[in-house]
Order: structure tokens, then sequence, then C-alpha cells
């Protein structure tokens, strides 16, 4: 802000010096209200700064571990290892079993776990039995479904045809 020389505006004739202290005024009142203006968005800033500093102090650090290699090659087996045992003892069931099942399910929703399990085999890099099973199980359905609509014996909605068709793609990346 420029300094006011009260002394000259003093010295002006009473009309010129009602008019300069006038427009002083105004440009004091705009002043003011662009202070209020940077006051007000300086305290919007400092309670998103409040918020954000809460939000991080919140969130826990992921705290290092140190594991032992003796730890790693503990001959124990956890309950966890021993159900994991179980579970591929058990049976994997053949693909006209999992067929079976699946001829009472809609496309979309076989659609949906072709998608699921091919997501699984990307992330893992490795297909199991039952992935396998399950796939050849969902292309031999979908290949029967897909004959049953040229000879007019299912009807399915557009959308239904191209869930199909791309279940078919996709599973023959995965098995062929």
């Amino acid at each position: 802000m420029v300094l006011i020389d009260f002394e000259q505006i003093k010295k002006l004739p009473p009309d010129k010096r009602v008019k300069v202290l006038q427009e002083l005024e105004n440009q004091i009142q705009k002043l003011i209200l662009d202070r209020k203006r940077e006051i007000d968005e300086a305290q919007k800033l400092l309670e998103t700064a409040k918020e954000e500093l809460r939000v991080i102090e919140e969130v826990e650090t992921p705290q290092i571990k140190k594991i032992s290699v003796e730890e790693m090659f503990k001959e124990e087996k956890s309950d966890k290892q021993a159900g994991l045992e179980n579970i591929a003892r058990t049976e994997i069931p053949n693909p006209e079993l999992i067929k079976e099942n699946l001829n009472q399910r809609p496309i979309v929703e076989i659609y949906k776990r072709v998608n699921d399990v091919t997501k699984d085999i990307r992330e893992t890099g490795v297909i199991t039995q039952y992935q396998e099973n399950f796939l050849r199980a969902a292309n031999y359905e979908m290949q029967d479904r897909e004959k049953a609509i040229e000879n007019h014996q299912y009807r399915a909605s557009e959308k239904a045809e191209h869930m199909l068709s791309a279940a078919e793609k996709i599973i023959r990346h995965y098995i062929d």
C-alpha cells in the first residue's frame, strides 16, 4: 500500500478533499475485503491440511518383521498346513461332473466364473488341475449351448451370446 500524505489532502479545496477521501475509503474497503478473502482461504487450507494430517496419522505404517531362516523351515505343521494337506488329498472333480453343475447355470454366471478362474491363473502363473477341469467343463457347456442356439432349442439374449463367445475365446487361450 502507498503511503498517504494527509498534509497534501488538507491543503485541497473541500469538494476535492471529500472526493479524494471517498476514493481513499473505497480503496481501503476493497483492500479489507481482499484480505478477508485471503484469510478465509488460508483458514480453509489450514482445515484441509489438519484433516489430511489426521488421516495420515491414522494410517498405520507397516512394520518390518525379522524372520530367521530357521523359522522359515520349521517342520512343525500348523492347523492351516494340515487343512491344506487335507484339501490337496480330496478328489478333484472331473470335467463331466463339473459340466453337470454348469448345465443349470445361466451364461452370465458361467462367464463370470470363467473370468474369476482365469484371473487367478494370471495372478499366480499356475493352473491347477481343478481350474483346468473347470475350464474344460465350461468350454463343453458353452459349445453345447452354442449348438442349442443354432438349432433354436435355446434362446439367449444378444449380451448372453456375446458372453458365450467371449468365454469360449478366453477358455481356448488357457486349455488349447
